[in-house]
């Protein structure tokens, strides 16, 4: 897909005009996520209503996935670092819905991570603004993304005792299903683990190793759990690849 030159309109918001000579997918997506948001008048109220900022940053999010990694965190810390204060609530809870929601197309904990970051950078905010991204960074550090995952014990299917690391570098990768046994929907992502012919042909070749503990108060606040069911892919190595997503991120992370 190519980006088109020139300017176009999503709503009330003109995309900026990429020059001529930007010619491939990735450099173009990288410079109109750099400036993506520069015709933005913050005092136009038929710019700045919910739901044409709403269309715009799902836009900007849109355009961004086809940016190159860094410079996309880079255009969204930029966007976060000069939001006017008035509108940092409504881009916070923007951020938490599209960026950490698993069942959102453009989740993504690392651009979530920029943007949060670059609000609590900020000196121009009042405190109540800056805690709330605080809290919520200092929540999801532990085992993040990039980390080595704690070592925990959980109770097998057989009833013995087990460890995580009992796992860890027997496959390229690891998924930890971290579920409810009285929750419907965990039931339903394990049978599908259990039965659909893509996840049992990357358990069968060795791709893919399965461990589904059941969900503890101490598990819950060591890996941060967002959703229940919570999923994590571990690599060989037991570093976290991605967290609190859904199956098809999972299966997007794993290469074949």
């Amino acid at each position: 897909m190519l980006l088109p030159v020139g300017l176009l309109s999503y709503g009330q918001l003109p995309l900026p005009q990429v020059p001529s000579d930007l010619t491939d997918t990735q450099s173009r997506a990288d410079y109109v996520g750099r400036h993506f948001y520069d015709a933005m008048d913050w005092t136009d109220a038929s710019m700045t209503a919910e739901e044409a900022q709403t269309q715009a940053w799902v836009n900007f999010l849109s355009i961004l996935a086809y940016a190159s990694e860094g410079t996309d965190a880079e255009a969204v810390a930029g966007l976060f670092s000069r939001i006017p204060a008035g509108y940092v609530p409504l881009y916070t809870d923007l951020a938490e819905a599209y960026l950490l929601s698993a069942d959102s197309e453009l989740v993504s904990e690392r651009l979530y991570t920029a943007a949060m970051t670059a609000l609590t950078g900020r000196s121009d905010l009042p405190a109540a603004d800056i805690a709330a991204p605080k809290g919520r960074l200092e929540y999801l550090k532990l085992n993040a993304p990039g980390s080595v995952a704690t070592d925990f014990e959980f109770t097998a299917p057989d009833g013995r005792t087990d460890r995580m690391s009992n796992y860890v570098g027997k496959s390229p990768y690891l998924l930890i299903v971290f579920h409810d046994p009285d929750c419907d929907v965990c039931h339903d992502l394990l049978g599908t683990l259990e039965s659909d012919p893509h996840w049992l042909a990357l358990q069968n070749d060795g791709t893919l190793r399965i461990i589904t503990p059941e969900i503890t108060d101490e598990l819950e606040e060591a890996f941060r759990m967002l959703y229940t069911p919570s999923l994590y892919l571990l690599d060989r190595e037991g570093q976290v690849i991605v967290r609190n997503v859904l199956l098809d991120k999972i299966s997007a992370s794993i290469s074949h």
